[in-house]
């Protein structure tokens, strides 16, 4: 593994980096308030064009190759710094990669040429989701609820999904179920619910969360809903979409993480007490090192699960444990990080005046919500 990124990958984080600098952290705390994100702005994100670079040129996409796949360790950059600068706004721009990424790995010829130009030559955000989160207290991704059987008609889904991103206006979702019956041991599968009236689907009314509120996410129950099975065979696609969501929800976490420390040693330095700045003071610039040091060790063990996703798909290698330790500790260190932010500011940290409360928030919810991201 190179521990140093080619000049392709530079130049997306760089012009990610700049964009999400300039058009969505200034507008966080606003468009948090207000329960909305701007549409122009998501709209401009998505022009970014990163979710056409690993997608070929027969199916809209900007690879060079029609046998290409998205890459694992580019959306991952795209995903860290749009969720260093909102993560409800990652989660609203890239929620389209849902849709995008299964379609490109393990999708049917014939849906890929039906879906993805149209959507990837958008000039708009596409309204495209994914469902896997469930409100079950024993979900997680190898243990879905969601079930999937087979008429005449074809495959139905049955069950329910809560926190989907962007499911109120939703025309293409990609919904995770279990495959065969009840057996515990099968796996998942992705199905396409294709348009806005599906039969079967009832959308819920928009949850209220602890976390990103600027972003709609509602619950889709699901009644022997109308799907079309989205890979071109069984089974397929269950390792290589585990592995990528796990890796999605560890830069997620990570941009969250980056966000708070920053967000911290920019306030300790300006913070004076007893004539100097807290950063001086050995607890917190202790707990700012640390901070730190964990952002770097997580950004690691999510690229390195990311580079091995892009290099040993091919050989039909799995990078599940790698994926599975990224997630792990993500989860774990954006809550420690985001906390450690609120202490350091001290009062200024519960008040809606400072970012610290809406980091903390955020990663709370991060770590019950595996699958929110797809990379």
């Amino acid at each position: 593994m190179q521990l140093q990124l080619d000049e392709e990958r530079a130049l997306l984080k760089d012009t990610v980096r700049a964009f999400a600098k300039e058009q969505v952290r200034p507008h966080a705390r606003t468009w948090e308030e207000q329960g909305a994100l701007e549409g122009a702005a998501l709209d401009q994100a998505w022009q970014l064009g990163f979710a056409t670079l690993g997608i070929g040129p027969s199916y809209g996409g900007a690879a060079e190759r029609d046998d290409a796949t998205p890459s694992a360790l580019s959306n991952t950059l795209v995903l860290e710094e749009l969720a260093w600068a909102d993560l409800g706004f990652a989660l609203a721009a890239l929620s389209p990669l849902h849709v995008a990424v299964p379609l490109a790995l393990v999708g049917h010829e014939g849906l890929k040429r039906e879906v993805l130009p149209g959507m990837l030559g958008s000039a708009t955000l596409p309204k495209a989701t994914g469902a896997w989160v469930e409100s079950s207290r024993s979900y997680d991704l190898r243990a879905m609820r969601t079930r999937s059987s087979l008429t005449a008609q074809g495959p139905v889904l049955s069950g329910t999904k809560t926190l989907v991103p962007r499911g109120d206006i939703a025309e293409l979702t990609v919904v995770a179920a279990r495959a065969r019956g009840d057996d515990e041991a099968a796996s998942f599968e992705p199905y396409l619910l294709l348009g806005k009236n599906v039969s079967g689907l009832s959308r819920g009314q928009r949850c209220e969360v602890i976390g990103p509120r600027a972003v709609p996410l509602v619950d889709l129950t699901l009644d022997e809903a109308n799907a079309r099975p989205l890979a071109h065979k069984a089974g397929i696609a269950h390792g290589q979409l585990l592995e990528r969501a796990l890796v999605g929800s560890a830069a997620a976490s990570l941009g969250v993480a980056r966000a708070a420390v920053e967000y911290a040693v920019d306030y300790a330095r300006e913070r004076k007490a007893f004539g100097r700045a807290i950063a001086q003071n050995q607890s917190i610039a202790f707990m700012l090192a640390e901070g730190a040091m964990d952002v770097e060790a997580l950004r690691w063990l999510t690229w390195k699960a990311a580079w091995k996703i892009d290099r040993d798909h091919p050989k039909g290698e799995s990078a599940l444990a790698e994926a599975s330790r990224a997630a792990r500790f993500g989860a774990e260190l954006a809550f420690r990080v985001s906390d450690a932010c609120v202490q350091i500011l001290g009062g200024h940290g519960v008040i809606r005046d400072h970012l610290a409360e809406l980091f903390f928030r955020n990663s709370r919810t991060l770590a019950a919500t595996p699958g929110w991201f797809m990379v």
